[in-house]
């Protein structure tokens, strides 16, 4: 970030952080160039890692979503091998006794999660990519497909922030009304300690999860559903390749993309039993990983 003094969202005043004397823990730190980097930030985002790992009381970590890469790539293999990678805490999430909504009890449905938020990133309109009209077009297509396909299936739209209720709308607007009465659901938009239950028993109970955002995968990925990343941002491919399931990711921005879409949700289907299985053990796998890492914190907080 051009005004902070460590080139990011973390505005320290380097003096300050040399002189702590308490722990300080930096989590699960994203590294995303696509934003925007200047030569300036680098180097003010240099002097902040290289502070904070010369701390004896300071521990960095980035998510496991292609951050180490772009510390590689900015700052050096030498200062990235330095640097735990720490799985994002949404592949743990846990809806508990969370229930569905009644009129989803003992029906097949799909999770589709839609974003519009950066708009100048994820629909770029040039180069051959998408526009969001076109996206908007090729995603109520690819429902009114599957609703085809699909007779007894349910489509369940969820927003996970206040802007994402704006595609939510413009697709319905364009799809046919005995779809828009019978065959989609909203989920709702809710907020408060404990809220997020509801939409986490949606993703779990899903026979398919899709969507932009980035939790819109990495949470139902941890609850072992089926996953097709809708990639308009190369955070998203970034975080497929880091898993080791680069196929599961679809280029949302090109025309087509929702016959590749529909394509990619049959095949998810024929193999979901295998597909759960592998998802269950990367969660193990994560588990594991994010266990060494907060064992590290443990004796960092006890030294």
């Amino acid at each position: 970030m051009a005004g902070s003094r460590t080139g990011t969202s973390i505005d320290l005043n380097p003096e300050s952080l040399r002189n702590l004397k308490s722990p300080l823990f930096f989590n699960a730190v994203g590294c995303d160039p696509n934003i925007g980097v200047t030569q300036e930030t680098i180097e003010r985002f240099r002097g902040f890692v290289e502070t904070v790992l010369q701390h004896p009381m300071c521990m960095l970590t980035v998510r496991n979503d292609g951050s180490s890469k772009y510390l590689t790539e900015y700052l050096g293999q030498e200062v990235a091998d330095q640097i735990e990678v720490v799985p994002d805490p949404g592949f743990f999430v846990d809806p508990g006794r969370a229930e569905l909504p009644r009129s989803l009890e003992d029906k097949r449905f799909w999770v589709l999660n839609l974003a519009k938020d950066r708009p100048e990133r994820r629909f770029p309109g040039t180069r051959g990519k998408l526009d969001y009209k076109g996206f908007i077009t090729e995603i109520s297509g690819f429902i009114e497909e599957i609703c085809l396909h699909y007779p007894d299936l349910q489509i369940v739209l969820v927003p996970h922030i206040f802007s994402d209720l704006d595609p939510i709308r413009d697709v319905m607007a364009e799809l046919p009304d005995p779809i828009r009465r019978w065959r989609i659901s909203v989920a709702p938009l809710l907020h408060g300690m404990g809220a997020e239950k509801t939409i986490f028993a949606l993703y779990k109970e899903a026979e398919l999860a899709m969507g932009p955002r980035f939790h819109a995968n990495v949470c139902p990925i941890g609850l072992g559903t089926p996953t097709l990343g809708l990639v308009t941002t190369q955070k998203l491919t970034d975080l497929y390749e880091e898993l080791g399931i680069p196929e599961r990711a679809i280029d949302a921005q090109t025309p087509g993309f929702g016959q590749q879409l529909l394509q990619a949700a049959e095949k998810t289907l024929r193999c979901q039993n295998d597909i759960k299985a592998d998802y269950r053990t990367l969660r193990a796998n994560l588990k594991t990983r994010s266990d060494e890492v907060y064992r590290n914190l443990e004796s960092l907080v006890d030294s």
